[in-house]
């Protein structure tokens, strides 16, 4: 069932579940990100296996974003947000990955990206990658890309 807070439903914004007419866009949006390696490749056939993980942003009917929660550890997730250069769909997009978050019963939460922090806004602040020592010893450490890494990561406290 699609989610809408007053402000966004007033701008036409909806988060709602990815399904698989959403593909080519989710692959668009990842694209940039894999070209100038901020993202890790992934697959038609994983981003169909892994679906179920993804919500979509809308704004005016068509997607404008992408994003995903996975938790790291016990009390720690990671939110994965890409919207297009319209950002509108970004607070609601994040809003709704932080509720996720915290209903998985997360205390922080996390986002690794490019430089420049669009989130700053939203209480993230800066930290090391390896200051998130399960997503820095599960993924960072065997990744191809570490020697030329260029992610940086933002935290922040989820309140209960």
């Amino acid at each position: 069932m699609p989610v809408e807070d007053a402000p966004a439903a007033a701008a036409s914004v909806v988060v709602a579940p990815a399904n698989a007419l959403d593909l080519p866009v989710l692959e668009a949006l990842l694209a940039p990100g894999v070209a100038n390696h901020s993202i890790l490749p992934r697959s038609r056939s994983v981003l169909l296996q892994r679906l179920r993980d993804f919500v979509v942003v809308r704004s005016g009917g068509r997607v404008v974003g992408v994003g995903s929660v996975a938790m790291v550890d016990e009390t720690t997730a990671e939110v994965g947000v890409l919207v297009t250069e319209d950002a509108a769909g970004r607070a609601p997009l994040l809003q709704h990955l932080l509720a996720e978050a915290r209903g998985l019963g997360a205390a922080a939460a996390f986002w690794v990206g490019p430089p420049g922090n669009p989130l700053s806004e939203l209480g993230f602040r800066p930290c090391t990658p390896r200051a998130i020592r399960a997503k820095y010893q599960g993924q960072c450490l065997r990744c191809s890309r570490k020697p030329t890494c260029r992610q940086v990561a933002w935290t922040t406290d989820l309140e209960s």
